[in-house]
């Protein structure tokens, strides 16, 4: 007894598999590209990065207030989950320290 397997019966056995791999690579660039903006460094908003996301407007206003008192740019916008404290790109590193300094010296504002 002989068993012949034409090349159209693998590439019928074949098809859904080389399917179901490129929809699997599909999902996973699409997971990938739709990770939320907290995973990233400094999540960019227009021209603006985001420096933090604070849960109040309040809160939010404090660390603006703060931030332009030293001489930096900053607004907020109201964001999915909180209130994000936007800067600009050049100004980002330099809010962060003034932030995180007012944080170790517990000084909200």
């Amino acid at each position: 007894m002989e068993l012949a397997v034409s090349a159209s019966t693998v590439q019928q056995l074949l098809m859904p598999v080389v399917v179901f791999i490129v929809i699997g690579a599909l999902a996973l660039v699409l997971r990938w590209s739709q990770t939320p903006a907290r995973n990233r460094r400094a999540a960019r908003r227009g021209l603006l990065v985001t420096l933090a996301r604070l849960p109040t407007q309040d809160a939010a206003d404090r660390v603006t207030t703060r931030l332009r008192h030293g001489g930096i740019r900053a607004t907020s916008s109201q964001a999915e989950s909180g209130v994000d404290v936007l800067v600009w790109p050049e100004e980002y590193g330099e809010a962060r320290l003034l932030v995180r300094g007012d944080e170790q010296r517990g000084n909200g504002g």
